[in-house]
């Protein structure tokens, strides 16, 4: 299980890296992720990962951290789900409206994130 906390973490890794280097690709994953099927899947993959690092928690490193981002996660999923197309626009036409400087800031956050699930593992 463990293994798969750190593929997680190697995966947002990857997306705060490839978003820092080409920023477009993370607006064209928002664009790609509108419609109401597409955000009922993207909330049900983010409640299955939590459930993974939650079940995973106690086996690794630092268990509060995987715990706590876990149930981010799944939080997070379920208000996906819950909040539907509305919340994904909104969130779209703020990162729409952002500099350069804003969005490689926050992937750099996202890589810091991922890093911090592997070092957590």
């Amino acid at each position: 299980m463990v293994f798969l906390v750190k593929l997680a973490g190697i995966a947002v890794c990857s997306v705060g890296v490839i978003c820092f280097l080409k920023d477009a690709l993370l607006t064209k994953a928002l664009k790609f992720w509108q419609g109401k099927d597409k955000l009922r899947l993207l909330g049900l993959v983010r409640i299955v990962v939590g459930t993974l690092l939650i079940a995973a928690s106690q086996g690794c490193q630092v268990p509060l951290v995987i715990l706590l981002i876990g149930i981010t996660a799944v939080v997070v999923g379920v208000l996906t789900i819950v909040r539907g197309v509305a919340s994904a626009e909104t969130v779209l036409s703020w990162w729409n409206k952002r500099d350069m400087q804003t969005r490689r800031l926050v992937a750099i956050f996202i890589f810091l994130i991922g890093a911090l699930i592997i070092f957590a593992a």
